[in-house]
């Protein structure tokens, strides 16, 4: 018995989650043997070249009797939602606006020359001000913060580039230029903070978490799909400048978060639509 496919068993089925479609092969013992010797689907399989979005994902055996089995193989999609967790691809960028306000009790803080200070020290020593520079500065600690968390899916990242930058601060603008130089799905036209945010970032977290494996179009193989998420921490007065020039302590190096593994494959031939 040679491997052959009974058509009339094909079956498809459509949902928002993606296509599965399924077919069935009768099969002798000697021809399972060679399944694979004899080119038949096996996991990541296209079904066709006009449907590269098919690909094999489940294969089961029945046998019915000691010379004779079913082959079923299952053919999906990766549906609606495959986009966003494409490696290497600008689709899979995804970013979060979180704004916080957490004050705390005590009042002491150091100031950027490195001089222990005391808020109520500062407010109650405060006298009329004569500009709005007078002003004595907002509690550090009862300031306001918005947070960016920015993720992607890229097939590689190497640890020195991410370690180099942690605890630095954007070298030049960085939020104002999203539409321009990073390219997410919808371009921020108006920002809250400011067209000039350069040293308004400080890079404050990274995590980084394999999802599984995907094939990758630059080397041809499957590879490993990392999940990469950036913590950046938004503030108004600069990380390195809060009250005026530093004289005395060690400031926040400049990075250029531009330089941060990310994806910057814009190409993308498949269709992802549901058919």
């Amino acid at each position: 018995m040679a491997i052959t496919e009974r058509y009339t068993s094909r079956s498809q089925h459509i949902t928002a989650e993606g296509t599965t479609l399924t077919q069935v092969f009768d099969c002798s013992d000697s021809d399972w043997n060679n399944w694979i010797a004899l080119g038949k689907p096996i996991i990541g399989t296209q079904w066709s070249p006009d449907r590269r979005d098919l690909r094999v994902t489940d294969i089961r055996d029945n046998w019915l009797s000691n010379t004779h089995c079913e082959v079923y193989v299952t053919y999906s999609t990766r549906g609606m939602y495959y986009p966003q967790k494409r490696m290497d691809k600008l689709s899979s960028q995804r970013e979060v606006f979180d704004f916080q306000y957490t004050p705390r009790i005590d009042p002491e803080f150091v100031d950027t020359d490195g001089a222990r200070q005391n808020w109520r020290t500062i407010y109650n020593t405060w006298k009329s001000p004569t500009d709005e520079n007078d002003f004595p500065p907002l509690y550090p600690d009862n300031m306001p913060l918005i947070t960016v968390t920015a993720s992607s899916n890229v097939s590689e990242w190497y640890w020195y580039s991410v370690k180099d930058r942690i605890g630095g601060v954007n070298d030049n603008n960085w939020i104002s230029t999203w539409g321009r130089r990073w390219k997410p799905r919808e371009r921020i036209q108006t920002s809250p903070i400011g067209d000039n945010d350069t040293g308004k970032w400080l890079f404050s977290g990274f995590h980084a978490e394999k999802v599984g494996y995907d094939w990758s179009r630059i080397y041809r193989e499957f590879r490993p799909n990392y999940e990469l998420t950036y913590t950046y921490i938004f503030y108004n007065n600069k990380w390195n400048y809060p009250y005026g020039h530093p004289t005395s302590i060690k400031l926040y190096p400049r990075v250029s978060f531009w330089s941060l593994p990310r994806p910057r494959d814009w190409n993308d031939d498949e269709d992802y639509s549901l058919r």
